[in-house]
């Protein structure tokens, strides 16, 4: 799915998304990875953090060098890069799909479909007795509350259609 289908379903769905440099990021104890500030509004705003593996990368290599890896390194932390676009110089990481993190968000989403934390913990493999799967739980809630408060009855036609990507 495009962002045209999507901007179909809800034309009037602002979608903006600002570069986190790594070392910024909630990631930043990990390897390197694009992260990203996201706000969405519609009446509305909702704003998270969304991140992307280092795979997402422009011009990314799977042979492990040092070249590379610092490679990596410089991109999460500039949010530029440069080996597709040499001729050309640094260029910015483009920003993630539009369909990408609505899929991501509306899957956090679910969580408001469950009856309790329990019952969403054992169907996403969680302990049920952990208090960290319980802090994801409400975080999840939270963003689902949002969502639907943002899309109203566009959140199922929106999850439906995102189903098939």
């Amino acid at each position: 799915m495009n962002t045209e289908t999507i901007l179909a379903l809800v034309p009037d769905l602002d979608y903006h998304a600002e570069f986190i440099p790594h070392s910024k990021s909630r990631n930043a104890a990990q390897e390197p990875s694009l992260n990203w500030r996201v706000t969405f509004t519609r009446g509305r705003t909702l704003t998270a953090d969304y991140m992307q593996g280092i795979g997402h990368l422009p011009g990314y290599s799977q042979r492990r060098t040092i070249h590379n890896v610092e490679y990596e390194k410089r991109c999460a932390e500039s949010g530029l890069c440069a080996r597709e676009f040499e001729s050309q110089g640094l260029r910015k990481i483009p920003a993630p799909p539009l369909a990408d993190v609505l899929q991501c968000l509306l899957m956090d989403a679910e969580a408001i479909d469950y009856g309790t934390f329990e019952e969403w913990a054992d169907n996403f493999g969680y302990d049920s007795d952990s208090r960290a799967a319980e802090r994801i739980y409400r975080a999840c809630l939270e963003t689902g509350l949002q969502l639907r408060a943002m899309l109203g009855d566009k959140m199922d036609a929106l999850r439906e259609a995102l189903a098939n990507l």
